[in-house]
């Protein structure tokens, strides 16, 4: 058994920080962001992951290239290529999104204040707002478990002041 767990600790290790990251850290990051904040985040993560793991597979290319012997292992070497990228892309997408959201917390001490109005709410603690910037409605059950003895009605207007994150986003909603 020791010589198993000495064999395979790096594997092991791997595992167990890809585990903590995907029960632990991943999931707690969401928390302290709105919906939209946080699809704006995934779009702009989604780009920056593209282009970092173009550039790796490109480069990748250019040393396959260079060691290829037959000509008609270039449909091969692209297949295979393009098979790790999509992986690679589905491994990291959670990983690198939870960082960013994690980056963006780091913040310069700078607050936002933003107005809402009231769409529905119940006793349920389920809370739906209307954003006009984006001209949606945004579902922010966690502003109202965050404050426990206010009176909210639907066609409220709610101020809700954010901290503005390292990354310019918007995290930590709390109603004024």
């Amino acid at each position: 058994m020791i010589d198993l767990l000495k064999k395979y600790r790096f594997n092991i290790i791997i595992l167990l920080v890809l585990t903590g990251l995907l029960f632990f850290f991943i999931p707690n990051q969401e928390s302290r962001y709105l919906r939209p904040d946080i699809e704006e985040i995934k779009h702009k993560s989604h780009i920056v992951l593209l282009w970092a793991e173009v550039i790796f597979l490109v480069i990748l290319l250019l040393f396959e290239l260079r060691q290829l012997k037959k000509i008609t292992d270039i449909f091969y070497l692209f297949v295979g290529l393009g098979l790790m990228g999509l992986t690679l892309f589905f491994l990291f997408d959670s990983i690198f999104l939870s960082t960013t959201l994690f980056l963006n917390k780091l913040s310069k001490k700078e607050t936002v204040d933003k107005s809402y109005k009231v769409v529905y709410v119940d006793d349920n603690k389920n809370l739906l707002l209307w954003d006009n910037d984006i001209k949606s409605s945004i579902q922010a059950n966690q502003l109202i478990k965050a404050t426990e003895n206010i009176n909210i009605k639907a066609s409220d207007t709610l101020v809700v002041s954010f901290k503005k994150g390292l990354l310019g986003f918007n995290f930590d909603p709390t109603i004024k």
